[in-house]
């Protein structure tokens, strides 16, 4: 799906393209929908005021398709609460049965809202967080002592025993059926009584996205790169944990860090890709091509042949599979790269169109050209090897 920027022109983009009801509400609306669809009342569904206001935090457009559309809802008690708007012009509700012991806990943490609602009038549903229906791990960490507890079983901690205070789970960011990340805080106690904090960062992926993500990682050389390590993975829960790392997350839409990151990329690119490694010997990689992501839109099927075809992309070097300013963190005496969950060989141009795209879709300027060829200059003076412009 494609990201749309909020507070742009972007909103309008499905309006534009002929699909107005794949629109996401507006806050206004969104207020509405919550009070009407999900707001409880002494354990009944009813029409009074719950929440107040609503603010757009993420959008994902697929034209022809459908819109997710995630805000932050704050209720009367002033507290946050992250719902998702999800129309499917298909017809494919998400209507996942939330029941058991599961079902108890996903109500209990979403209270006084309830978990999800469905708008078969719009071909729509709703979800609150953490009852996303592609990230049943979510719910199963806020349980700060199971958490817990698995961490210790990884022998992460060293001798140090559990303190009666257990841990601490906090989020840290969300998009809708693809991650969720928490900060995880574990207090333990040495033999003098004295009581030390060691954090960790989990990510919540779909299960199978998790296996894949661990897989490639457990793959990539034991060097040092300004990426967090990966110290445990939770199969049945899609977890993914890392060694938190401290420093400041770069603004979204920050693309002044582009120097940082591309640094950071040009370190992992280097790192050696094994013959025989995660996808065998490294060799063309088929990728959608450029059109696919547009398929539906009237009038589409005009555009030359050669922007159908497949992209034959060869897989050299590690790459991160999701460059962005977003994923950059800004710490002492340099910056790392965070959100690996895209990590796979590939080709470096990849991560470097990626950031080109960000570039351009800001708004910054139209100039493709000019854009590309400073990322170029910044890549080729953190170290990168020499590039194809052919394949940015």
């Amino acid at each position: 799906m494609i990201g749309l920027i909020h507070g742009a022109r972007d909103l309008c983009l499905p309006a534009e393209l002929g699909d107005e009801r794949l629109l996401p509400p507006s806050e206004k609306d969104m207020v509405e929908l919550v009070n009407g669809r999900l707001c409880v009342c002494e354990g009944k569904s009813s029409p009074v005021t719950c929440t107040t206001e609503a603010r757009l935090v993420d959008v994902r457009y697929r034209p022809s398709v459908a819109t997710s559309a995630t805000y932050a809802v704050r209720d009367i008690h002033g507290v946050e609460h992250l719902v998702t708007y999800k129309v499917h012009l298909g017809g494919r509700a998400e209507n996942r049965v939330v029941g058991g012991r599961y079902g108890d806990r996903v109500r209990k943490v979403c209270d006084p809202l309830l978990p999800y609602a469905l708008l078969p009038e719009r071909m729509a549903s709703l979800w609150v967080f953490p009852a996303d229906p592609e990230l049943r791990g979510a719910v199963r960490a806020l349980n700060s002592a199971r958490t817990a507890s698995w961490i210790w079983s990884l022998g992460l901690i060293g001798d140090r025993a559990p303190s009666s205070r257990g841990g601490s789970v906090s989020l840290e960011g969300y998009e809708h059926s693809r991650r969720a990340v928490y900060r995880v805080g574990i207090d333990s106690m040495g033999e003098a009584g004295d009581v030390s904090l060691r954090e960790f960062g989990l990510r919540i992926l779909p299960v199978e996205c998790a296996a894949q993500s661990a897989a490639m990682r457990a793959q990539l050389p034991a060097l040092d790169l300004p990426v967090p390590r990966l110290v445990g993975h939770d199969a049945a829960n899609g977890w993914l944990l890392e060694e938190w790392t401290a420093g400041v997350p770069a603004e979204d839409g920050d693309v002044s860090v582009g120097a940082l990151a591309l640094a950071c990329a040009a370190q992992i690119h280097g790192a050696p890709l094994a013959p025989g490694g995660p996808s065998g010997q490294p060799g063309p990689r088929r990728r959608l091509a450029p059109m696919d992501l547009l398929n539906g839109i009237p009038g589409i099927h005009r555009v030359p042949d050669w922007l159908w075809r497949p992209l034959e992309i060869p897989a050299t070097a590690w790459i991160h599979g999701d460059l962005h300013p977003g994923r950059v963190l800004i710490r002492e005496g340099g910056a790392g790269l965070l959100g690996l969950d895209g990590l796979r060989p590939g080709a470096p141009e990849e991560d470097i169109a990626s950031w080109a795209a960000d570039v351009l879709a800001r708004g910054h300027t139209a100039d493709v050209e000019a854009v590309l060829g400073e990322l170029e200059e910044l890549y080729s003076g953190a170290g990168g090897a020499p590039l194809d412009p052919g394949r940015l």
